[in-house]
Order: structure tokens, then C-alpha cells, then sequence
């Protein structure tokens, strides 16, 4: 029986697909391209019950792009209706002011009473040190309730003193237990050896963990996200650190957010595997995660696909793990070499990559410094000669993410990059990073060496290694896949126009068809998902993102206008119009 299409689309298609990389219409029947190719091809798919869509020529169609390392789930433990969300556009959160940022969360307090523990998002540190009492003397509405902020990078938190009450401990001997669990480089404490109310990395996370969210407010915020990603390009994300407990059922969310039909991108999600809790509970933690991967293996728009392990922290928060001890003007003591997640853990961090690898789990590992990065490759490479014949090739679709410096130093054999290639290791790498910003150009100082720095955050080197690159943005905070691909080839401070002129390591630098294979099917590589997306191609998902300039052409990638003044005329996922 003739099989007729749902749909045809004519337009400009860069499809990605390397047997038929550019076209001019496709046809698609239910959720899947039938027909890619040109007008006469499409022809014999049409009856009088196919909608015909025309994009014209001053608009180009390009498969949907893809977030190879995203937060959903765990934003939406911060970023909620229950929670005060500094606006990324608000002159507050751009100039970092802390004392205006505690004075926009009092007025949110004023105007919810009803709430028994105030969270916050977007704060940024600069000269002045958050501290609880600087938070109660800004924010007298919230009187005896607890407050608990997260700054905009996601790595520190900022208590009032209610909140270090009933976090940390009432008792000497519970703030005693704290500080011996978490250590004084994340719980920062003051001349009396009392926490100040500034958490760093691990007791930042196990904060925000106790904090109870609803499903229904775990649901309206993925929904809030999934829009947010719709409208910069992307049409699926790897959500990493995802959960499900009794005070946060975000499988629950997603489930239920499937059942209903609210699902309109793909969320491919990696199940978050912590270290300061005992092995039992490691243990039931994996085995959740391969239970809800099983259960959603066939699901279209959400699958666990893995877990996920932070290694260490970052440069703006002064805790990236290296090799070498942080610069004398860091501020850190004598032997600081940043957060160090699972150095106490390291046979259990190993045990563990390799317990998911077996069970058909992937793992992702959040790595900055040289030092988290060397650490994470040794573990693949342990699980690999666990589990592989000698000669075999791994292909367990890890990756390490974020790679600002990685550990090279041809004249003595080293060179970790190369084993990238070498243990099958996907590069996750931050093109929005890449430019130098003056923001994020103090603390990288500090934490870094200046020759170390104007080398920070690598993609051409692991490409010409032979890894596999992907692209991500790690959150909201950038201007969509236009920019994303401007950083990629320009690797220039992108927020003023008057900073383009330097670039940090231009042979760093990537060509559009790099970069929209890196957001692409490269990502779709990383996340188990390279049969149904990441091409414009016959037999895969009809997944498409359609902007009015050519990204595949370097004068336009590279152009500043171009991404400043883009346009996004439409998103699909699954033959859908979702924008």
C-alpha cells in the first residue's frame, strides 16, 4: 500500500548527513522522515491530506540541536515557583551585586508568606563574602524561617542563620559532625570556627537535597526549562543529576509530564551518584538508576541513561581540582589544590563507573582541573580492562565534561587528551566558556597559571586527537545555538562587541560544520541516540530547528550580527510544530 506523508516541508536543509549533506524538501509521516531530498522526490508522497509547508529561501532547516550536558531536574529543585530566580537579563545579576541581590530576594519573601524555607537563585560573589549575617540584616522579613541561595554557577551556597540551624546543626556537636564531613575548604568558617554561612561544592549540595519540592512544582518548572530550551535551538538535553527520593521524585515528574503528553524535547537523563553517603546507599542508588533504565529505554522523550559523579568543582568558586597548588594570589592556604570530590573515593569512584558500565549505564563525570580530569580518565580506563578483552574498544558512551585543562606534557609521555580517543571518552566541552570574560577571568587567574589560562577549555585539540566532541551549555545562561556557534569559531569574549579582539587560543578555533556536527550528531553520539536524531536523514526522528541565516557557511558562523540579531522561525521534535 502507498505510503502518503503528513507533512512536506520545502526550504534550505542542512541535514548533517554526509551521503546527502544539503536539500531542498523532506516528506514525514507520523513522527519520522520518509523522504529527504528535493521537490520530485517528495512528489509521490502527496495526497490531498498532506499539509504542505514552505520555509522559503531566506530560511535554513537544520536538524534539532542537542544539550550534551544540561540541568533540568536539579534546576528545578532552585529554579520554581517557590523560588526567588534572579532574571538573567537583571542588571543585578550581571553586575554581581550581592547586597541588591539579598534585597530582591526580601521583597520575594514579603510576598510569600506562605512558605517555610525561602530558596534563591542567581547571587554572584565579587568583593564582599556572603554571610548569614549579612543575609539576616538584608532579608529581616523572612525573620526565623530558614533562607538558602545558590549562586548563578550552581556551586556555592549562601545560608541565613536560621538556615545554619537547621541544616548544619543547633548543637556544637552536630556543626562539629558537618564540618568533619564536609571539611573547611567547602564549609567556610569564621575566626571562632563557626560556619559564616558560605558553603562551597558537596555541603552546597546536600543542603539543597534536604529542602522538600513538590511533584507538582518539580513538574511546572521542567515544563518552564523545557520552553527555555526550546527557545535557544534545542530540541533535546542531557539532563544530568537527575533523582528520586522522598523529598524530590523527579522520575516521578518526568513520568507523570510523559503521561500526560507534556513532553515536547527529549530529555536523555543521567542519575546522580553522590560521594559523602555510605556504599549501601551508593548501591541502592545505581541500582534506581538501573531500574528507571530499563523502564524508559523504549520512551522517546525520556530515558536514564546513565549517572553522574562531580569530581571536583569550579574556577569561579576557586575549587576545581589540579595538579599543581593554586597561585599564591588565590587567597587558599599553602598545598590548595581545589575540591577534590571523590579523592578519599577514588577505588569506589572507579568500582562504581565500572558497576554502571556493566549494566549497560553510561557516566558522566563533571570535571574542571587537570587533576579531576586525569582522575575520571583513570577510571574509565579501569573499567574498561574490567570489563573488555584486550584490543577491545570501549563503547560505553562516557564522558567527561567542562575539560578546562587537561593534563599535557609531551617531553615526559603525557598526554590526556589523546586518551580521550584512546578509552572511547566523549569530550563535553563549553564553547561559551572559551572567550575570555573579564568575570570569570579573575578567579581563573587565581586558580590557574596565566599560560594555563590563555589555554583553558580545549575543542580543536581533542578533535585533531580523534575523540568525540560534543557541545554544552550546562544551563540558560548563554543566547541560544547561534551564539553557541559564534564562541565555537571565534572563541571571543561574546557579551560586548568592543572585547572580540582577543582570542584565547585560536587554533582552538572549530568551522561551522564542526560546530553544528558538535551540537549535533555528535551529542546525539554521546547520548545513545544516534539512530532517531542528530541528521536530517530517512528513517530518523523529524526533529528540526529552523533559524533565518546559514550557520553551515564560516562568514556567517562567525559574524557577531548573525547571532545577535538571530531569529528562530520554528522548532519540531517527532514532525511537531512546538514553536
Amino acid at each position: 500500500m502507498k505510503e502518503f506523508a503528513d507533512k512536506v516541508i520545502y526550504g534550505n536543509f542542512i541535514t548533517i548527513d554526509e551521503n546527502k549533506p544539503k536539500a531542498t524538501a523532506v516528506a514525514i509521516k507520523g513522527k519520522t522522515f520518509i523522504k529527504v531530498g528535493n521537490k520530485d522526490d517528495v512528489a509521490p508522497f502527496i495526497n490531498e491530506n498532506t499539509e504542505i509547508i514552505d520555509y522559503g529561501k531566506d530560511n535554513f532547516i537544520y536538524p534539532g540541536f542537542i544539550e550534551g550536558h544540561g540541568h533540568v531536574a536539579i534546576f528545578a529543585m532552585g529554579i520554581n515557583e517557590n523560588a526567588c530566580l534572579m532574571p538573567i537579563e537583571c542588571e543585578l545579576y550581571k553586575a554581581g551585586d550581592l547586597k541588591g541581590y539579598a534585597s530582591y530576594m526580601n521583597e520575594f519573601i514579603k510576598s510569600r508568606p506562605d512558605l517555610e524555607i525561602y530558596q534563591g537563585y542567581g547571587f554572584w560573589v565579587t568583593d564582599t563574602m556572603p554571610t548569614a549575617k549579612l543575609l539576616d540584616e538584608l532579608c529581616p522579613d523572612a525573620k526565623d524561617k530558614p533562607i538558602f541561595l545558590v549562586d548563578g554557577g550552581g556551586h556555592t551556597g549562601w545560608l541565613n542563620s536560621a538556615a545554619i540551624k537547621k541544616f548544619i546543626g543547633d548543637t556544637p556537636e552536630k556543626i562539629k559532625h558537618f564540618i568533619d564531613l564536609f571539611g573547611e575548604d567547602c564549609v567556610v568558617l569564621d575566626e571562632n570556627g563557626y560556619p559564616t554561612g558560605y558553603l562551597v561544592e558537596t555541603p552546597r549540595c546536600y543542603v539543597l537535597d534536604q529542602i522538600p519540592h513538590s511533584v507538582d512544582v518539580i513538574k511546572n518548572a521542567i515544563l518552564f526549562l523545557q520552553e527555555r530550551y526550546m527557545s535557544f535551538g534545542y530540541t533535546c538535553v542531557g539532563d544530568c543529576s537527575i533523582v528520586e527520593n522522598d523529598l524530590n521524585k523527579q522520575v516521578t515528574a518526568f513520568r507523570e509530564l510523559y503521561n500526560e503528553g507534556k513532553l515536547k524535547i527529549k530529555f536523555r537523563a543521567y542519575y546522580e551518584i553522590t560521594e559523602y553517603v555510605d556504599q549501601k546507599t551508593r548501591d541502592e542508588e545505581l541500582q534506581k538508576a538501573i531500574r528507571y533504565h530499563e523502564e524508559f529505554k523504549d520512551n522517546d522523550f525520556f530515558q536514564v541513561i546513565g549517572t553522574k559523579s562531580f569530581l571536583d568543582g569550579v574556577p569561579e568558586a576557586l575549587t576545581a581540582y589540579t595538579l599543581k597548588e593554586y597561585p599564591d594570589n588565590s587567597g587558599k592556604h599553602k598545598g590548595y589544590h581545589g575540591v577534590a570530590r571523590w579523592e578519599k573515593y577514588d577505588d569506589e569512584l572507579k568500582r562504581i563507573v565500572t558497576f554502571a558500565n556493566a549494566h549497560d549505564l553510561s557516566v558522566q563525570l563533571h570535571t574542571m582541573g587537570d587533576a579531576a580530569i586525569k582522575q575520571g580518565l583513570n577510571a574509565y580506563e579501569f573499567a574498561a580492562k574490567t570489563l573488555l578483552k584486550p584490543g577491545q574498544i570501549p563503547d560505553f558512551r562516557n564522558g567527561l565534561a567542562h575539560c578546562a585543562l587537561a593534563d599535557v606534557d609531551e617531553a615526559n609521555g603525557i598526554n590526556d587528551i589523546k586518551r580521550f580517543k584512546e578509552l572511547g571518552v566523549t569530550a563535553i566541552v563549553p564553547p561559551a566558556w572559551a572567550g575570555i570574560k573579564e568575570s570569570a577571568y579573575v578567579n581563573e587567574i587565581k586558580t590557574f597559571r596565566k599560560k594555563e589560562v590563555d589555554e583553558l577549555y580545549k575543542v580543536n585539540s581533542y578533535i585533531k586527537a580523534g575523540a568525540n566532541v560534543a557541545f554544552h551549555t550546562d544551563g540558560m545562561s548563554f543566547g541560544g545555538v547561534p551564539q553557541i556557534i559564534f564562541d565555537a569559531l571565534t572563541r571571543v569574549d561574546d557579551t560586548d562587541p568592543e572585547h572580540t579582539k582577543y582570542v584565547r587560543g585560536e587554533e582552538e578555533c572549530v568551522d561551522a560544520m564542526m560546530a553544528l556536527k558538535c551540537l549535533t550528531v555528535n551529542d546525539a553520539y554521546l547520548l545513545r541516540s544516534e539512530k532517531n536524531i542528530g541528521m536530517i536523514k530517512e528513517g530518523m526522528d523529524a526533529d528540526m530547528v529552523i533559524y533565518n541565516n546559514d550557520y553551515s557557511k564560516d562568514e556567517v558562523a562567525k559574524d557577531y550580527n548573525a547571532f545577535t540579531n538571530a531569529k528562530l522561525v520554528a522548532v519540531y521534535t517527532n514532525g511537531e510544530k512546538r514553536i
